[in-house]
């Protein structure tokens, strides 16, 4: 059913969101069919937000300037934020732990 199928690309989401986020975009008319209107919006934030790659916020940017009205566009922002933020820590975050793990000789 609806709940199943949107639930099924969710979950895919949760390992691979850029999988998830292009085939939604691929077949937004089937896709948004099982989504209530007013979820849709943040359905496709959601299956986006733990994306680690710079081309899914345009993307996003690309769904919402063209689905999305400008007062609905909350859950849109915050997931492209939650990108750049990701985007910007990673490098520092990857340097310190091989740091960390080579002043302990753990490899």
């Amino acid at each position: 059913g609806k709940t199943v199928s949107a639930g099924m690309i969710g979950r895919v989401a949760g390992h691979h969101p850029e999988l998830a986020l292009d085939y939604t975009l691929a077949h937004l008319d089937a896709v948004t069919r099982l989504v209530d209107l007013s979820a849709q919006s943040r359905f496709v934030a959601r299956l986006a937000a733990g994306s680690d790659q710079e081309a899914t916020i345009g993307k996003l940017d690309a769904y919402a300037r063209a689905h999305v009205k400008p007062s609905d566009r909350k859950s849109i922002d915050e997931a492209i934020a939650g990108i750049k933020v990701r985007l910007a820590s990673q490098p520092r975050i990857k340097r310190e732990t091989l740091a960390w793990l080579n002043a302990r000789k753990v490899r």
